[in-house]
């Protein structure tokens, strides 16, 4: 059982600093007590991402997005009980309390079943030619470019790894030979690899109509040129919580306008705004599919992303949002391979 200590707040402290806490416990929620350190409720990862998603004011305190009905034990529940509890409702954590309600820490699911894996299937995008990021890709595909002293697509792997998913089919097609030969069949990493060969360039979804077979049951996608330390493990969650057909994370994005807007009533000024900033979610390249998805996909046929999405919606499938609140840099562009130079010194270094 993990101690509780660093990971409670009281109900009036801010979002903001609930963030902060969850990060640092590295658990996964945080739990509000009082302080007779009785249990008032628990702030889950997911609840603060659906905060972010509704545009929730992280000064605004705890209470306002915690679950004050949360499912708890006791320190009579044996292992077993508990990793069964845990599957039933698909809760990777649960806080131990006594008698009387009082915290006593918090059991969780990795710790209880130790070297766990996940039967997740991953499929990484890695065919792209990187064109904006020539010369660099002149000699290399975007996925080996070293960052931090080694290929992207390493540290991407490595964080895979981390999460329990092991079972990796990468799409290969321009230079996909340095790919294969740097990488072979994964056991270095502790992974299972296996490749799909894009015979010409099929897009950001394309190679999904080559799988063979297909999964059967919901899968990850991801984009081979991201450095991000997502919580993969909450994500793969998160899907079947809610019922989608796809899962598509985003990421806040905001564009400042240089100038003081001018709000008008036909030619007469009314207001002024000095540099104002809009807000949007990009989506960030990393997805949950159900494998129902791949019906919308024509085999052998050129497909990006966005298209496969409108397809899927059209089709009446259901498509959710998963925000990334984690470092997440896609790397399009020389500036951006810069900063993902700075970053990684600071979350991987």
């Amino acid at each position: 059982m993990r101690p509780a200590l660093g990971v409670i707040v009281d109900r009036g402290t801010p979002i903001r600093e609930a963030i902060r806490v969850i990060d640092q416990g590295q658990i996964g929620l945080a739990v509000v007590c009082d302080a007779s350190r009785r249990l008032l409720g628990i702030v889950t990862d997911v609840d603060l991402r659906k905060g972010i998603l509704r545009g929730v004011d992280l000064k605004e305190p705890v209470e306002t997005i915690m679950c004050v009905d949360p499912t708890l034990a006791t320190s009579e529940t044996s292992r077993d009980e508990l990793v069964a509890l845990m599957h039933r409702s698909g809760l990777r954590q649960i806080p131990i309390v006594d008698v009387e309600g009082r915290l006593l820490g918090v059991e969780i699911l990795k710790d209880l079943v130790k070297g766990h894996t996940r039967d997740t299937e991953v499929v990484i995008m890695a065919g792209g030619r990187g064109s904006r990021l020539r010369p660099l890709t002149d000699a290399l595909p975007k996925p080996m470019l070293p960052v931090g002293g080694r290929p992207l697509l390493e540290t991407l792997i490595g964080r895979l790894r981390q999460a329990g998913l092991v079972r990796l089919r990468i799409a290969l097609s321009y230079k996909g030979d340095m790919i294969r030969e740097h990488f072979g069949g994964g056991e270095r990493w502790g992974v299972k690899i296996e490749y799909i060969d894009e015979a010409e360039q099929r897009g950001t979804a394309g190679a999904l109509g080559l799988l063979d077979p297909a999964p059967t049951q919901p899968f990850l996608v991801i984009n081979a040129d991201l450095l991000t330390n997502l919580n993969f493990e909450h994500l793969l969650d998160y899907h079947p919580s809610h019922a989608y057909s796809i899962t598509m994370c985003v990421k806040e994005f905001l564009l400042q306008v240089p100038f003081g807007v001018v709000e008008l009533d036909g030619e007469r000024a009314v207001g002024i705004e000095e540099k104002p900033q809009a807000s949007f979610h990009v989506n960030a390249g990393i997805y949950v599919l159900n494998p129902g998805v791949l019906e919308v996909i024509e085999a052998g046929a050129f497909l990006d992303m966005p298209d496969l999405i409108k397809r899927a919606i059209a089709a009446g499938h259901r498509v959710g949002c998963f925000p990334v609140r984690e470092l997440w840099v896609d790397i399009g562009s020389e500036d951006d391979y810069r900063r993902a130079a700075g970053e990684f010194q600071n979350y991987f270094g």
